[in-house]
């Protein structure tokens, strides 16, 4: 029983030849920013009587720092929404007139404001889909009006790829 370490001869890997496809050096990565300019995201969604529906849709290629802007602005609105559904019409102590009360939202409202912000930003980074309507927002929120959800799913997709480089399941 020793302690010495034992070892097994490294193989040899063979040349790599020159028809093969080489890993850019780091001082050429700048110029991959625009490569993939745009890729497919595919949705299937289940309608209520039980059939499977796909959608692919022709997403554009966003990196994770513009992205994170749009998310940023995105829930800042949601934030802001959410804080004026809930606005109680405080009026300054010092104001002569009561300040007159919030115009009573509900929750039609709130649900078509959701769906229209939500489709909004999901056309932002839409070149296309395989439907035959055109993909805008007014068609997205008709999907997410028809399939609750979809806007969502799609979204969680798009990230997956954006953030951890992720297509597919």
């Amino acid at each position: 029983w020793g302690t010495g370490v034992y070892c097994t001869p490294a193989k040899r890997k063979a040349p790599m030849s020159e028809d093969k496809a080489k890993s850019k050096p780091a001082t050429e990565l700048k110029s991959t920013n625009g490569q993939a300019v745009t890729f497919p995201v595919t949705l299937e969604l289940e309608r209520l009587d039980g059939e499977r529906v796909q959608i692919t849709f022709q997403c554009k290629f966003k990196g994770k720092r513009a992205w994170s802007k749009e998310r940023r602005e995105y829930t800042d609105a949601l934030r802001a929404a959410a804080q004026a559904a809930v606005a109680t019409g405080d009026a300054d102590a010092e104001a002569p007139e009561p300040q007159p009360a919030p115009a009573k939202r509900g929750l039609d409202d709130l649900v078509a404001e959701g769906i229209e912000r939500d489709a909004a930003l999901v056309a932002k980074v839409l070149a296309g889909w395989s439907l035959p309507e055109p993909c805008n927002a007014d068609t997205l929120a008709d999907l997410e009006d028809n399939f609750g959800g979809a806007l969502g799913k799609f979204l969680d997709k798009y990230e997956r790829a954006i953030y951890a480089g992720q297509l597919g399941n």
